[in-house]
């Protein structure tokens, strides 16, 4: 059964768990921690790191989802990087793929 989408937290929640490494608690963690989608997709990844759960692989592989896709700095950090920050579904960094 489909869930209504005049409920914005289940609708939320179900965004943020689209997203890779995040649970229906994680996203219920950065909802409460943030209070919106848009807050969510504006936080930094220090930010991203307070909330309990997200820890700094998960924390920069999210800022570089929610970066700019066209801008400069997004373009170079993808060129430059390859990509996100290697790391595990469990957050761990893939210390072999570090230069």
């Amino acid at each position: 059964m489909r869930r209504p989408t005049s409920d914005r937290v289940r609708v939320a929640e179900d965004v943020l768990t689209c997203l890779p490494g995040i649970s229906t608690v994680g996203a219920r963690r950065l909802l409460e921690h943030f209070g919106s989608l848009p807050d969510v997709f504006a936080a930094d990844p220090e930010a991203l790191r307070g909330v309990p759960g997200i820890g700094p692989v998960r924390a920069a592989t999210l800022a570089w989802l929610f970066g700019d896709i066209g801008g400069d700095a997004a373009a170079g950090a993808v060129a430059g990087a390859g990509g996100p920050p290697a790391g595990d579904r469990d957050g761990a960094v893939d210390r072999s793929r570090s230069a």
